[in-house]
């Protein structure tokens, strides 16, 4: 177990933190042209991953307050650059856990500003091309740590997020104001596959007031458009990640597509 850093090491790591803007440049080379350029960026706030080999696998924040903090200042500070960065790493393996967690940070701006996203549904068969999702702007933010505390904030116009960046099964709760709207657990990812922990949901749905539970609840997965063309409805898993055989009922799975980079025109 790591000890609390003393009053010196917490200074360094700021100072680390504080850079990360400054080293933005680093990290959009190496997206594009590899590992080996990514010495300006402070060691203090990147790992490199190696497997028994000592051969480099990828590259992982420090830790997950860096990970976190990192995000949300150069999120809030260089949005339009982290949007291209985010968008040239597409494909390149060694930068995929970087780019979902930059890209979860991006989305949460996003969603949270409101505005009109591609939707779908997954798990259904195809039908009619569904309108674009609106969500609307000026979501009231709040913070859950389990499920007793979301169903204890969940409201109309919440946008909820757990105070732990690994909580179990979603990024986000989204409860809009219009009272016919259902509610939406958010997980964001730039994978092609992401399990759905089947308890998980059924708990945070069991602990919603009955109002909000009467509307219904819908399971959004929100990816890149690099990922849209081929995400497909995700299987849900038990407690010992193996699929269930008693999958919840009325939790339909949709897709909400984020563009990262305007169109050229």
């Amino acid at each position: 177990m790591l000890g609390k850093p003393n009053s010196e090491d917490q200074t360094d790591l700021e100072k680390a933190i504080a850079s990360a803007n400054a080293n933005l440049a680093a990290l959009k080379v190496f997206a594009s042209e590899g590992l080996e350029f990514l010495g300006e960026m402070p060691h203090k706030l990147l790992h490199f991953v190696v497997d028994e080999q000592y051969a480099s696998t990828g590259v992982v924040f420090a830790s997950p307050y860096v990970a976190e903090e990192v995000s949300k200042r150069v999120a809030a500070e260089r949005n339009a650059e982290l949007r291209l960065l985010i968008s040239a790493a597409e494909g390149v393996k060694e930068f995929g856990a970087l780019r979902g967690l930059l890209f979860e940070e991006v989305a949460h701006g996003d969603l949270q500003r409101g505005g009109k996203f591609d939707f779908r549904r997954l798990d259904a068969a195809s039908g009619p091309a569904q309108p674009a999702l609106v969500i609307e702007a000026g979501l009231k933010r709040a913070t859950f740590r389990t499920a007793e505390e979301l169903g204890a904030l969940a409201a109309p116009g919440v946008y909820a997020r757990p105070a732990a960046k690994n909580f179990v099964t979603v990024d986000a709760v989204l409860v809009p104001s219009a009272p016919s709207s259902p509610v939406m657990f958010l997980q964001m990812t730039v994978s092609t596959s992401h399990p759905i922990k089947a308890w998980a949901v059924q708990q945070l749905r069991d602990s919603l007031p009955a109002p909000l539970r009467s509307r219904g609840v819908q399971f959004v997965f929100v990816v890149p458009e690099d990922v849209a063309g081929v995400f497909a409805a995700q299987p849900f898993h038990t407690s010992q990640s193996t699929v269930t055989k008693n999958p919840p009922t009325g939790i339909p799975q949709h897709l909400l597509t984020l563009r990262l980079v305007a169109t050229r025109q």
